[in-house]
């Protein structure tokens, strides 16, 4: 899905993402944000509310 875009500091390489998701399952984790920096993002996206969220155009 991603192959055609340009690299950049958003992209994680596959060996490390693969090496997250396997500690997490490991660790019984239900959520795993890899690379970590995805957390701050989702928690500034989950708290916009909806009204506002559906307006963007993301």
């Amino acid at each position: 899905m991603t192959a055609h875009l340009p690299k950049n500091f958003l992209f994680a390489k596959v060996d490390v993402v693969a090496r997250s998701i396997f500690e997490g399952i490991n660790a019984q984790k239900d959520i795993i944000y890899v690379p970590g920096y995805w957390r701050l993002i989702m928690c500034v996206i989950k708290h916009i509310p909806e009204t506002i969220f559906k307006r963007l155009n993301l």
